[in-house]
């Protein structure tokens, strides 16, 4: 890697005679800082040109996060972590092939003379580019092959990002998997955590939660394995962590293999799967993304409402907007918008067969809260087949909700049933329920028709009367962005 010396001049070029004129070397400097390094990092300390350390899928630390964000100067829309994980394979893979080196996903000296000589990079098919100005981030590039887009970051400038990636040109659906190496790369990355966690795992118990302890039928076994081993635990520490950083990251993937852009809500709820009141307190404490963010603090009852609202209002708040007067005054102000759109809203019978889109918040009736119900976000709805996203779900721990993503088939209920009767007492509860696997929608909050507003916002001047006018209708109001 090119350097530049105090003097201004580039590379090795009179490195003997600069050394000369201005004392120690760097080599020397150095020499007493580099207790507790390993071999690789007392060589990187002591010669900053030495070659960087060969990374390839598993990989973590601070190379991989460099690597990662030089990636990202070509658009690859990576979360610089330190995580050389599937989608950072992928986005190598893509740059390798794109500068004619050999596309095998591993970042030797070749690779990485080519990265850090300042070849830029390509970004991999179907790679949304988040937004990083001032201009709202939307994923402006489309995806182009069978590969969903990555672009997930919000705008970072003055004015709101909308968030989410472009769609992949070829469309798909989150209830399908992904494609084959893709999958493969995923599966491999969990086996050594999936292993690390059984070591601790915590016995079944009575269970708590909403949603009914079983796996997602269309994900792989891993997740499920990984996503109810951490629910079902106390402790929190860097294998969680890894574990829940990896769920995110997949269950992420899924939703934007639906097409479209993935709502905002979407994200930040998926970054909690795995969090329940069980080890809300480790996670906090062990650098994990907790329930209680959510309203899923132990011993809360009954927060799944409050984990869509959170999760929506968290949304919002990282590109810089707020509901006005807060999401309970501002839903019922909005019940007479959008009527060319269907409304926003849908109850009881009105809402038994209304068509549901992802990021709308839905009250469900099911097996097992056949009185109370239950409060999801919906990742995906396609045909009867339901993907949703919830706090105070199931989990095997006694009265401990969590986090987690479901699938079910959406049902009917009988001509007999009405939700509002059994709310206000009119119905016994038990009289009907659906059956094992169903849910029966009761209401739904249609925050997907927020989200496509919010996306005419892209490429308004901020300052501009309809900018302004814009927000106003939305009943939404400016903040800093928020992190």
């Amino acid at each position: 890697m090119n350097t530049t010396n105090a003097s201004g001049a580039s590379g090795n070029q009179n490195q003997s005679s600069v050394q000369s004129q201005q004392g120690p070397s760097q080599k020397q400097q150095a020499k007493g800082d580099l207790k507790g390094m390993d071999y690789q990092q007392q060589q990187q300390a002591l010669d900053p040109g030495v070659a960087r350390a060969t990374l390839r899928l598993g990989s973590r630390g601070a190379d991989v996060s460099h690597l990662q964000e030089q990636l990202n100067k070509g658009g690859a829309g990576l979360t610089p972590d330190g995580a050389f994980g599937p989608l950072t394979r992928q986005a190598v893979v893509a740059f390798q092939a794109s500068h004619g080196l050999s596309p095998d996903g591993v970042v030797g000296p070749m690779t990485w003379g080519v990265i850090d000589g300042g070849g830029g990079g390509t970004p991999a098919p179907g790679t949304g580019t988040p937004g990083t100005g001032s201009t709202p981030g939307t994923g402006s590039t489309p995806g182009t092959g069978s590969t969903p887009g990555t672009g997930s970051t919000p705008g970072t400038g003055s004015t709101p990002g909308t968030g989410g990636g472009s769609p992949p040109a070829t469309g798909g659906s989150a209830l399908q998997a992904l494609d084959p190496a893709t999958e493969a790369a995923f599966e491999e990355e969990s086996k050594s955590i999936a292993a690390a966690l059984k070591e601790t795992a915590l016995g079944g118990g009575a269970g708590g939660g909403d949603m009914p302890v079983k796996p997602v039928a269309s994900f792989p076994a891993w997740f499920n394995q990984i996503q109810q081993l951490l629910i079902d635990r106390k402790s929190w520490g860097e294998t969680e962590n890894q574990g829940q950083q990896l769920i995110t990251r997949y269950a992420t993937e899924r939703a934007k293999a639906s097409g479209g852009s993935v709502p905002g809500s979407i994200l930040v709820f998926l970054e909690y799967i795995g969090g329940s009141e069980a080890n809300q307190k480790g996670a906090k404490g062990g650098g994990g993304k907790a329930s209680n963010d959510l309203g899923g603090a132990d011993g809360n009852a009954n927060w799944c409402q409050a984990a869509s609202t959170m999760a929506l209002e968290t949304a919002l708040a990282r590109i810089g907007l707020a509901f006005q007067g807060g999401y309970g005054s501002w839903f019922p102000a909005m019940m007479g918008k959008f009527k060319d759109q269907g409304g926003i809203a849908a109850y009881d019978r009105s809402a038994w067969s209304f068509p549901v889109r992802s990021g709308d918040i839905i009250s469900v009736i099911g097996a097992q809260t056949p009185g109370t119900g239950h409060v999801a976000t919906v990742v995906e709805a396609s045909g009867d087949e339901l993907l949703v996203v919830s706090g105070n779900a199931g989990s095997n721990i006694q009265g401990s909700g969590s986090v987690r993503v479901d699938q079910a088939k959406r049902a009917t209920p009988p001509s007999g049933y009405s939700y509002d009767k059994v709310v206000t007492g009119k119905l016994p509860a038990c009289q009907y329920r659906p059956n094992p696997g169903e849910l029966w929608i009761v209401s739904v909050q249609r925050m997907s028709v927020l989200w496509a507003e919010l996306g005419t916002l892209a490429g308004m001047d901020p300052n501009s009367g309809e900018y302004q006018a814009k927000l106003a209708s939305l009943k939404l109001r400016r903040i800093p962005p928020k992190q």
